[in-house]
């Protein structure tokens, strides 16, 4: 059935359902996003912390005072090394939430991407590399 067909949110949910079952229709994506947050928390604060110090010691005394361009430096820095480990944790939860058979797995997901792994793994780093930014 396509959209036009549903009425309302509730007929769109039976729909879901219907098709791919309660876990696989409402829950698809959940691990790799958990993953993602467990990741992105392990990090996130050593290098909040660590950066700005790093910035310190190597940047030449006339960038070094300047606090704006340290901030600057330290966001852009979190923002690439972020979306470098998360872009193939993305990557997965898309391809689960938009699959169309219910029985995909995640062996199933990395048989579709063989011969081609990097590139489709990185498949969206851009975006994800600007909504970082």
């Amino acid at each position: 059935a396509g959209l036009a067909a549903f009425k309302h949110e509730l007929a769109i949910a039976r729909d879901i359902y219907s098709r791919k079952g309660f876990f696989q229709g409402f829950y698809a994506g959940s691990l790799p996003n958990l993953t993602r947050c467990l990741l992105r928390n392990t990090y996130r604060y050593p290098l909040l912390v660590g950066l700005p110090n790093f910035y310190e010691q190597v940047l030449p005394s006339s960038i070094r005072e300047n606090t704006k361009v340290k901030k600057f430096l330290t966001g852009v820095s979190i923002a690439l090394i972020e979306s470098t480990l998360l872009c193939p944790v993305e990557r997965v939860k898309v391809h689960f939430m938009t699959q169309k058979h219910a029985s995909d797995s995640y062996l199933g997901f990395f048989r579709t991407i063989r011969g081609n792994t990097f590139h489709e793994l990185f498949r969206g780093f851009t975006p994800l590399l600007m909504r970082q930014t």
